[in-house]
């Protein structure tokens, strides 16, 4: 057996073991063997996890390195980072040990994915989801024995969550027992003891845990270079990226100048924003407007031949579920698993409050004005996420579809955003309405490094996106304290798209006459989500040497 064949073997192998320690992340890549299991975080369990990893890191190091090609050393970085990230977490993040949100997002999750992709006949899923419903208890009791010192702001998000937890039981799994009667007594009996359970965990929270939540959000430097270093590939640190963001948050300053004066020499730019965001739908119709949208934008990318759009694709828009509003103040976008053979994806917006004062709702839905609704339309669908992560489903490389680089991403999702306006699909408030977008997503690089590794504090970060950015006071705290949970992810929209405009100038200048923008397309995408950096690999244009300083 070649060494290129030990790799795929011991690759698929691994991947099996991944697959049983985490059925939650295994339904969500669209692989049902394990939908009837959840995750095991019991002393046991995390003792199993960690030996696993240490044995599996253990033998990718006996294989002969040098004696893979190239798309093969790109999958060998792949995974053996990823078991890598996989022990950080167990070892020295312990998001299982400081982070509430950790047990409750598991817990709804794997309900949810089972419940909206439609792999399956209803009653198969529901049988699963029965199971699952099992053992939600003593997987919440898990938590409850694991969880010391979090951060106050992630306990005080987990209230919220749990809250939300006990409503999309009563709103959405209990009224499965009418769609499946068959199943009716288990669904009812098992949901309401699931739903005691939640009510026990978010009275843990308040009377227990709250007044212990001392901890410290930020990752540190240390942490937060090695996740731009082994989860990203990138090739600077967090002082640059503070930098970075310094440079492009004034850059986009400027843009905007420029861009007022192009539409009201007399305005500045902020009341310009202001007038482009008093033109809304009504919140009745929130929904309807971005059906629109995609729709135009899909039709865009067909005439223009930017991408080729896979057969059998599907994005369905509904209301967020009410467990996740909490953390997704406008909308977000929910893709297909890569593995699951329908890529129906959906893409949720979040209702206004109707109990919320009026002044407050115009507020809100300012932020779903209809020049912004232009660009989230193709950000979140067409030619963004879900053409993106659609294409993932037909990769043949298993390591390939589960990659999960948010630099790649966000960052095409945002590119998209520019490369569509440069095309025309954006009219002029669009268009400067994008800009403003480009303002945010700047700011995040900085608020990013500043959580994480400058002592920056959550009110001084929702402070500089009201101030700077000119948001909403809900929505910037909704997003800081996404933020604090999440560290790297916040500059990947922007970071992203400089590395795909970037690796466009390169295979550009690599094609010459022969380059289309199509074809760069094309084999960006067919790389999967992989972190730009080993798209270059792939793409011809790089050497893998400066890469390999990671290797285990």
């Amino acid at each position: 057996m070649s060494e290129i064949e030990k790799f795929k073997t011991l690759t698929e192998e691994f991947f099996r073991e991944e697959d049983r320690l985490y059925p939650t992340t295994t339904t969500i890549l669209g692989i049902h063997d394990y939908d009837d299991c959840l995750e095991d975080f019991s002393p046991s369990g995390i003792s199993k996890q960690r030996k696993i990893f240490n044995d599996y890191i253990a033998r990718f190091k006996a294989l002969d390195y040098n004696a893979l090609d190239t798309d093969s050393r790109v999958e060998y970085l792949l995974v053996t980072t990823g078991i890598r990230r996989a022990l950080r977490i167990l070892d020295r993040t312990k998001e299982w040990k400081t982070d509430p949100n950790f047990y409750l997002e598991i817990a709804i999750q794997s309900l949810y994915m089972l419940l909206i992709r439609e792999f399956a006949p209803l009653e198969d899923r529901v049988r699963s989801i029965i199971n699952r419903l099992k053992l939600v208890p003593e997987f919440l009791n898990q938590g409850k024995a694991n969880l010391e010192n979090p951060p106050e702001i992630f306990t005080g998000v987990a209230i919220e969550t749990a809250e939300g937890a006990v409503h999309f039981l009563e709103s959405t799994i209990m009224p499965l027992a009418d769609e499946v009667p068959s199943l009716k007594k288990d669904i009812i009996s098992l949901t309401e003891r699931v739903i005691n359970a939640f009510k026990d965990f978010r009275e843990f929270l308040e009377k227990d845990l709250l007044p212990r939540s001392k901890g410290d959000f930020a990752a540190g430097p240390e942490i937060f270079d090695e996740m731009l270093r082994e989860d990203h590939f990138l090739d600077f640190e967090h002082e640059q990226l503070w930098k970075t963001g310094q440079e492009i948050f004034a850059q986009s300053v400027e843009a905007l100048k420029e861009g007022a004066a192009k539409i009201d020499k007399s305005k500045n730019w902020f009341d310009i924003m202001l007038d482009i965001k008093k033109k809304y739908p009504p919140a009745g119709e929130l929904l309807k407007a971005y059906r629109e949208y995609m729709n135009k934008a899909k039709n865009f990318v067909v005439e223009k031949d930017l991408v080729d759009i896979p057969s059998g694709e599907e994005i369905e828009i509904i209301d967020t579920p009410v467990f996740n509003r909490p953390q997704i103040p406008f909308a977000a976008y929910m893709p297909p698993g890569p593995f699951d053979k329908m890529q129906k994806a959906h893409f949720w917006v979040t209702p206004i409050d109707p109990n919320l004062p009026p002044e407050t709702q115009g507020r809100i839905l300012q932020e779903h004005a209809w020049a912004k609704i232009q660009y989230v339309a193709l950000h979140e669908a067409y030619p963004g996420h879900h053409l993106q992560l659609v294409y993932m489903s037909t990769l043949p490389s298993n390591v390939l579809k589960r990659a999960f680089s948010t630099v790649l991403i966000e960052g095409w999702a945002f590119y998209c955003e520019e490369m569509m306006k440069d095309l025309g699909f954006l009219d002029e408030y669009g268009g400067f309405s994008q800009l403003d977008a480009q303002l945010w997503r700047a700011a995040r690089v900085i608020i990013d490094a500043g959580l994480h590794t400058r002592g920056m504090t959550f009110s001084e970060a929702v402070k500089f996106l009201e101030e700077k950015v000119h948001m909403a006071h809900p929505s910037a705290v909704a997003e800081v304290k996404r933020y604090t949970r999440t560290p790297t992810q916040p500059m990947s929209y922007f970071i992203g798209k400089l590395e795909i405009l970037k690796l466009r100038r390169e295979f550009k200048e690599k094609m010459g006459e022969k380059y289309s923008l199509k074809d760069f397309h094309q084999k960006l995408l067919n790389n999967g989500s992989v972190p730009p950096a080993l798209s270059r690999i792939r793409l011809g244009l790089g050497e893998m040497k400066p890469l390999e300083k990671i290797l285990l």
